[in-house]
């Protein structure tokens, strides 16, 4: 009797284990069902977003400006050479729509020409380079960018946005001499080239194109050399040039075909191009006539007296003959 008392236990047991990892594979098959469902939504809702910015120099930056922020549309005109570049971006998924306005044209700084504080030297100090040898630069103009990365959303919600409170706080040196902001040019785009060969490298997608086992040991020696100098001991003392030779020796991409591509994605074309942008006035002799901005609807003011005449020929006499004299 205990035998199968025993038997029917460990029966019992086997079936309880059997459907508890039934049940785990049918919960792993839910899992699984549901992490490709989501997957599957993500994927469609960055198509969605992608479509939505899928233009390269494309459109009318005022008339994009207009849905935004109408305010600020009526600033953009040809003259100013705007053009409006969209990202996606974000802390959270799905991203956000963010835009920045860029011009292709000239800005002169003028705080930046005198960019001491005039306001506290008085009239007969000598200048600190003169006393000691040394420039102190404490209350010199600093100069603040407020035109960072916005959401393309509700004006209320772009003061809480972290992305663009972040971004605005980010502060940007801006050095008064030309030449000294020349050198930070060329130094920041070597050090993406740098940046950008590092982490190809790393990835392990950084390769020689030849297939010669001798021409890939030195591409990769000079890269882990190039890489090395420039962790230990500085940007400062890998060249660019050096940078260069190593991404044509290799199957990655053109660094400037890449820079400029993606300069170009997702922006508006330049207002520059827009002639409707400049407001053009039509005056004549005793009537008044403005174009709209579509330059196409006309306002005309004509006075009583001039339409009296309007049908007289122009032989009868000068249009001064036909306004009594004072």
């Amino acid at each position: 009797m205990s035998f199968f008392v025993m038997s029917a236990r460990h029966h019992g047991e086997a079936s309880e284990t059997l459907k508890k990892v039934e049940k785990e594979k049918q919960d792993e098959a839910a899992r699984l069902i549901q992490r490709t469902w989501k997957r599957f939504l993500d994927i469609c809702v960055f198509q969605h977003f992608k479509n939505l910015l899928k233009m390269r120099k494309e459109g009318d930056p005022r008339l994009l400006m207009k849905s935004i922020d109408p305010k600020e549309a009526e600033l953009l005109d040809a003259a100013a050479g705007i053009n409006i570049r969209f990202r996606l971006g974000g802390v959270k998924y799905p991203p956000n729509i963010y835009y920045k306005i860029f011009t292709q044209r000239p800005i002169v700084d003028m705080c930046a020409n005198s960019p001491r504080d005039y306001t506290k030297c008085p009239a007969r100090q000598s200048a600190p380079r003169k006393r000691n040898g040394n420039l102190v630069e404490d209350g010199w103009y600093q100069r603040t960018e407020n035109n960072g990365w916005r959401p393309l959303s509700i004006r209320f919600w772009r003061f809480t946005d972290p992305f663009t409170l972040a971004d605005s706080e980010r502060k940007v040196n801006f050095h008064f001499s030309k030449l000294k902001r020349i050198e930070e040019v060329e130094k920041n785009r070597k050090l993406k080239k740098l940046k950008w060969m590092t982490h190809m490298y790393y990835a392990g997608s950084l390769k020689a194109k030849e297939v010669d086992s001798e021409t890939k040991i030195l591409v990769q020696k000079a890269t882990e050399g190039i890489i090395k100098s420039a962790e230990e001991e500085g940007v400062e003392n890998v060249m660019e040039w050096e940078v260069d030779e190593i991404l044509k020796w290799t199957n990655t991409l053109n660094f400037e075909e890449y820079i400029a591509y993606w300069k170009k994605l997702s922006t508006s074309s330049s207002s520059a191009r827009f002639e409707d942008f400049r407001l053009q006035a039509i005056v004549k002799p005793y009537e008044f006539t403005e174009t709209s901005l579509d330059g196409k609807a006309k306002l005309k003011l004509i006075t009583s007296q001039e339409q009296n005449f309007r049908g007289t020929p122009a032989s009868a006499g000068t249009p001064a003959d036909f306004f009594p004299r004072p």
